[in-house]
């Protein structure tokens, strides 16, 4: 039974605040794995991140989470009644430059795979679910934009909750 969508827009509040804080850190930590490659990556001005999707995109790289769905399934009776909510998540990443068509799409998964290991290694968001999990990752074809190009990837996400009664 779907229910109210606020509920799963609470969780993709926490996903934001989650990247905000520990991107920094993750992305000095995955440095030393790119020392050839000349791009480098700074942690997003907190501007940049938007719950729900942005029609107009006031700067990049952008990052819209939003929740899909939402589902309460009930579970049990009486004292022994549990709900089980689950929240399905999209965090899109759009990035755009008047760069080479590679320099981009290494810029965007790099950026991209930062966000992957912040959330598998924050996994219950402080506690506040009891399980996230990543359902895919996808990157979605190039376009331009104006002068530059343009590269969205996306992680969809589901979250789980035991509620008990």
């Amino acid at each position: 039974m779907a229910i109210a969508i606020d509920e799963g827009t609470a969780i993709a509040e926490q996903v934001n605040e989650h990247l905000q804080t520990y991107l920094a850190a993750k992305l000095t930590a995955l440095e030393s794995e790119y020392l050839t490659d000349p791009i480098t990556i700074e942690p997003l001005p907190l501007s940049n991140y938007h719950l729900n999707q942005v029609q107009v995109p006031p700067n990049f790289p952008l990052v819209c989470t939003y929740s899909e769905s939402t589902d309460k399934l009930p579970q049990g009776v009486g004292a022994q009644q549990e709900d089980f909510e689950y929240h399905y998540l999209v965090v899109a990443l759009a990035v755009t430059a008047n760069q080479q068509e590679d320099r981009i799409k290494r810029y965007a998964s790099r950026l991209l795979r930062a966000f992957q290991e912040i959330l598998h290694e924050h996994s219950t968001l402080t506690g506040q679910i009891s399980y996230l999990f990543l359902l895919r990752k996808a990157y979605l074809p190039l376009i331009v934009l104006d002068s530059a190009l343009l590269q969205e990837a996306q992680l969809h996400l589901m979250t789980a909750s035991v509620r008990e009664f």
